[in-house]
């Protein structure tokens, strides 16, 4: 059974989604819109903080966490800013249900931040499918297409993450 799980993953996650967009790297300091993927497993201070510098610096932010059990903590209550699902939104192999993810992956961001650093399935499939200018997030061996962006250094931490790549986008200007 598991080879069949592996086997569906890797054919969706083999099917890129080319850009249609022309996006500069430079322009990554102009971007208005930031969507930010991440497993809830993971620093939730550090997405906070990474959430208020980007809306300190005027951009508009949405994300979408991951909990990797069938059961969603009471606090991590969905709304505006922040949606989540959990493995109880998604089928029997691991893809997430699409009527719940739509609200998020219908959106068109200008940059989307995919911080999922255990590469789970299906934060995987959501950066695979969504709409972007430009990807960054960590370098996943098995499916480099899936950033355009992608750093190796799994231990760097979010908020620099950012600076990271503000400051490739600026010398790339």
């Amino acid at each position: 059974m598991d080879r069949i799980y592996h086997l569906l993953r890797k054919l969706e996650l083999q099917k890129h989604k080319v850009s249609s967009f022309d996006f500069q790297l430079s322009e990554v300091t102009k971007a208005e819109h930031f969507g930010i993927i991440y497993s809830v497993d993971s620093d939730q201070n550090q997405i906070e903080k990474l959430v208020n510098m980007l809306k300190s610096e005027g951009k508009k932010v949405k994300c979408l966490g991951f909990v990797s059990s069938k059961i969603t903590h009471r606090k991590l209550i969905s709304n505006y800013l922040y949606t989540y699902i959990s493995k109880k939104e998604c089928n029997w192999w691991g893809r997430p249900i699409q009527k719940e993810i739509d609200p998020f992956v219908q959106t068109t961001f200008d940059v989307v931040y995919s911080l999922d650093s255990q590469f789970l399935f299906p934060l995987q499939y959501i950066t695979n499918v969504i709409s972007a200018k430009i990807k960054c997030g960590f370098r996943n061996e098995q499916f480099p297409h899936l950033v355009d962006i992608a750093l190796v250094n799994k231990d760097i931490d979010f908020l620099h993450f950012h600076n990271f790549v503000k400051n490739i986008s600026i010398n790339a200007g």
